[in-house]
């Protein structure tokens, strides 16, 4: 199993650095493209397009929303089908943490934990911390604090 987190302080207040966050993946520029096919108050469902080492896939995700507090990602369908990312939005004065975990597995017999290594320090480290600065640099061009 493969996990990893990385946070972010971003200048906008935890509500709205949420709404944000509710319209992902549409605002993130390294993907190819990125929908939201289906939200409501607690659920969302995502689709995504990317380049894995120049190659074109996709993938579709589920989201369980905590409002304000969390977004638990799952990865339903593509190459890390079962990865869960777990979004957690903290309060800090006019400022919000944003914070990501991951956690991924690959069932390959001999080479799973490689595999899961590799990709994982390799691609999923660096789309997390793409996501966080996507994150902030929308959350406070949209939601900036005033002083």
């Amino acid at each position: 199993m493969f996990t990893c987190h990385d946070s972010i302080v971003i200048n906008s207040k935890r509500e709205n650095v949420f709404r944000v966050a509710e319209t992902y993946p549409c605002f993130i520029r390294f993907y190819r493209y990125g929908e939201i096919l289906y939200q409501d108050d607690e659920t969302m469902r995502v689709k995504i397009g990317a380049k894995i080492f120049g190659i074109p896939t996709s993938w579709i995700g589920e989201g369980k929303k905590k409002k304000f507090e969390t977004i638990e990602f799952i990865q339903t369908q593509g190459l890390f089908k079962g990865l869960i990312a777990i979004w957690r939005f903290k309060e800090a004065e006019e400022s919000t943490i944003l914070s990501i975990n991951i956690s991924f597995g690959f069932r390959v017999p001999l080479i799973g934990k490689s595999l899961e290594n590799f990709l994982g320090e390799k691609m999923v480290t660096k789309t997390i911390k793409g996501i966080l600065m996507e994150m902030k640099r929308e959350s406070e061009t949209n939601f900036p604090i005033r002083l």
